[in-house]
């Protein structure tokens, strides 16, 4: 564990499980990249929205390279997203509030996108809707694989998880008064009567 210091010295803070980090990234880039093609594939068969156009007649699960770019590219925002989320690990004071806000807003950003391009509303809000699901995918996953990654980190604020109680004492908590004497209980060796 590293060393802390309390006066005004360098402090050593430990870095994040980096590879426990990668690794859910990596998986929630598989998980991004299938949630949005579920998504697309969601609105073109069931609900009969042509999103990224209408694939061709017996082109398949993905339907056409569309839907493969589209997949690719949410497996390629988890992938940024989990770059950003390392970085916040070692440098950010907060780093998972700041992961979750730049995330949240991101995932806005991608929401409201759709409605910049020159197709029919009915698919600028099916894209919106697919966007917004995978973004808050990404970010609900990446928050947890980054909060186990970052786990026994110390805050820079220069206190150890251990001596938060400095800053925050904890309650005190209310003094139990004495028990009364309560009489002796009789006890029925044959029962009662």
């Amino acid at each position: 564990m590293a060393a802390y210091s309390g006066g005004s010295g360098p402090r050593e803070r430990p870095g994040p499980d980096s590879a426990r980090l990668w690794v859910g990234g990596v998986a929630t880039a598989v998980v991004a990249a299938l949630v949005a093609l579920i998504g697309v594939l969601v609105f073109r068969s069931v609900l009969r929205v042509p999103v990224l156009g209408q694939a061709a007649p017996g082109a398949g699960i993905g339907g056409d390279l569309g839907v493969g770019k589209y997949a690719l590219t949410a497996a390629f925002a988890a992938l940024v997203a989990t770059a950003l989320a390392n970085v916040l690990l070692v440098a950010a004071p907060r780093p998972l509030s700041f992961f979750g806000w730049i995330g949240g807003l991101m995932t806005a950003l991608a929401a409201v996108a759709p409605f910049t391009y020159g197709v029919p509303l009915r698919e600028q809000i099916a894209l919106a809707l697919i966007n917004l699901f995978t973004g808050a995918v990404i970010v609900s996953l990446l928050s947890g694989a980054a909060r186990s990654a970052g786990r026994g980190l110390a805050p820079l604020d220069g206190f150890p998880a251990t001596q938060r109680h400095r800053r925050n004492p904890p309650r005190a908590e209310a003094p139990v008064p004495p028990t009364a004497e309560l009489p002796p209980t009789r006890v029925w060796e044959d029962g009662p009567g």
